[in-house]
């Protein structure tokens, strides 16, 4: 467990925790549904006016068809 010592920052960080939480539970929905999905780190750039995050990189579904 991360702890940190500013409880605003605690509770960031908590908020984010759940929130990876609720994505990862999505993607297996999605996963037993046969679909792929590709998620990908945006990182910080000042230059490029770009925050950090994450992004969809690609969501594929998969079908088997014979």
């Amino acid at each position: 467990m991360i702890m940190m010592k500013d409880p605003a920052i605690q509770e960031e960080v908590d908020a984010l925790k759940q929130a990876v939480d609720v994505v990862n539970q999505r993607m297996k929905v999605l996963q037993d549904l046969n679909v792929e999905v590709r998620i990908s780190y945006v990182e910080k750039s000042i230059s490029k006016e770009v925050d950090q995050g994450i992004d969809v990189w690609r969501i594929e579904e998969h079908n088997s068809y014979l």
